[in-house]
């Protein structure tokens, strides 16, 4: 056998260790950008929640006000 093929049979091989290395790696990296990304929905929601929680709170509290201003606001004819 020539050298040529046999350095070429070396490459191959050096190639294809290279690839079933990357292929192990590559399942690794995406179980954790996958456990990544279902950590940051579950965190994105409940910071949605509880914006909304404190949204609706702000919401009746300012409603109230703005009652009580109107009320406020009406000319009292019992004077």
């Amino acid at each position: 056998m020539n050298d040529f093929l046999f350095q070429e049979r070396l490459a191959e091989e050096y190639r294809r260790d290279k690839m079933a290395t990357a292929e192990e790696q590559n399942k690794y990296a995406h179980l954790s950008k996958k456990n990544m990304a279902v950590f940051t929905y579950k965190v994105l929601s409940k910071v949605g929640a509880t914006l909304e929680n404190t949204g609706t709170k702000m919401q009746e509290h300012f409603e109230n006000l703005a009652l009580q201003e109107q009320r406020n606001t009406l000319p009292n004819l019992a004077k």
